[in-house]
């Protein structure tokens, strides 16, 4: 095998420049002149420079956000102390205000077991949006290939038509996760009718006499009277499990504080350690907790279920 470091010192030694006599000697009052011009140069000098570079590289001139995106690159600028919430600001800057409520709704469907709360005035008013947008994409196609300029044409049905299926995205797999819990817990979500739009309602009394009849068909007809009965008690109900945990976030100004036995058992001995049963939070404090600590705040607006 080839010896790397002596082939690159002989490269080096034959790339080195070599200084002729007359290349060394130098003129003193040149120096001195050299010296004062450089001194009397303007200290910002410099930095024009690359802001003309920065600005007028190969005749274009770069958009203030990108300058200032390769300015941090080149610099390397991060501040350490940002905080969560500044950066959830920065992704959430580009998304509509409809999009954010039907993303928390979302989010919250999926981290918990027990269904929702169902707004049906805001998801009427979306599904109209959306009528909108749709055929806003198809009056913008239809000029793409008809109209003066087609190409912002075309380019304008590309952003509505990515923005229609992402709320279209969200929308359904909201309701998929709504469904599949009012099939899950179906005699539960009887008590749980305030919480469900009218379709919702019809449905789940449908599948609940579906249920219902399977269940007398394959198991109760074949029980007696009393042991019948006793299916029907609550603790024979599948109901959600409360005590999963959830990523969340505190967005009431004041902070929260919270249970940590909320819904537990515990022993004469432990319950007189206030220490470890409550716990404060602060605005933007990431926490890690059973959902039925924080359920109440949840739904009063002071915590926030993430992804």
């Amino acid at each position: 095998m080839a010896d790397f470091d002596n082939l690159l010192g002989d490269l080096e030694e034959e790339t080195q420049p070599t200084l002729s006599p007359s290349a060394s000697v130098q003129d003193p009052d040149t120096n001195a002149d050299d010296n004062n011009e450089q001194e009397n140069d303007p200290p910002d000098a410099g930095n024009e420079a690359n802001n003309d570079e920065l600005n007028n590289e190969d005749g274009d001139i770069i958009p203030a956000a990108l300058q200032e995106a390769l300015l941090r690159q080149e610099n390397r600028i991060y501040d350490d102390t940002q905080s969560f919430t500044q950066e959830d600001n920065e992704q959430e800057a580009g998304e509509s205000e409809d999009y954010r409520a039907l993303k928390k709704m979302w989010i919250h469907e999926l981290n918990t077991t027990e269904l929702g709360n169902y707004d049906e005035e805001f998801l009427n008013d979306l599904l109209e949006i959306m009528q909108n947008t749709d055929d806003m994409v198809e009056d913008l196609q239809e000029q793409g290939r008809t109209g003066a300029d087609p190409t912002l044409a075309s380019i304008a049905a590309s952003i509505c038509k990515m923005d229609f299926d992402r709320i279209s995205f969200v929308l359904s797999d909201f309701m998929r996760v709504r469904l599949e819990k009012i099939e899950k817990y179906t005699l539960h979500n009887r008590d749980c009718h305030d919480r469900m739009s009218n379709m919702e309602i019809e449905y789940h009394k449908k599948y609940s006499r579906l249920f219902q009849s399977h269940l007398e068909r394959t198991v109760t007809d074949n029980l007696r009277k009393e042991a019948w009965r006793k299916l029907d008690e609550p603790e024979m109900i599948d109901r959600p499990n409360l005590d999963t945990f959830v990523f969340c976030k505190v967005v009431g100004e004041e902070g929260i504080v919270v249970d940590n036995w909320e819904g537990m058992t515990i022993s004469a001995e432990e319950e007189e350690e206030d220490e470890l049963r409550s716990q404060p939070f602060d605005q933007g404090a990431h926490i890690f907790v059973r959902y039925r600590v924080v359920r109440e705040l949840v739904q009063n607006g002071k915590v926030e279920l993430l992804m």
